[in-house]
C-alpha cells in the first residue's frame, strides 16, 4: 500500500502510531489535477514515485505496488460503454 505522509510529516506505521519521517527526493516535473491543484512529481533517493501535493501532503509508491496496479488495470474487461459516449 502506498505511504500517505500529512503536510505536517506525519505518516502511521504497521501498528497504527504517528511518526514524524522525512523522504529526501529529486523534482522530476510538475503536473496539474483535474481540479487545477498543482503537483509535483517526485522519485525518492531510492528511485521511488513519489507525489506531492500543493498543502506539502505526499504519496510514495514502492515500484511493485504501481507494477501491480498497473497489471490490474490492464486486466480488467474493457467497459462496455460510456456515459460520455453518444448513440448514432
Amino acid at each position: 500500500m502506498p505511504k500517505y505522509r500529512t503536510k505536517e510529516g506525519y505518516t502511521i506505521d504497521d501498528k497504527g502510531n504517528k511518526v514524524m519521517s522525512i523522504t529526501p527526493s529529486i523534482f522530476v516535473g510538475t503536473a496539474e489535477s483535474e481540479d487545477g491543484e498543482k503537483i509535483q512529481v517526485l522519485t525518492t533517493w531510492g528511485q521511488s514515485p513519489m507525489v506531492e501535493f500543493e498543502d506539502g501532503s505526499q504519496v510514495v509508491w514502492s515500484w511493485n505496488e504501481l507494477i501491480n496496479e498497473a497489471i490490474e488495470l490492464k486486466t480488467q474487461e474493457e467497459p462496455t460503454s460510456s456515459a460520455n459516449e453518444v448513440s448514432q
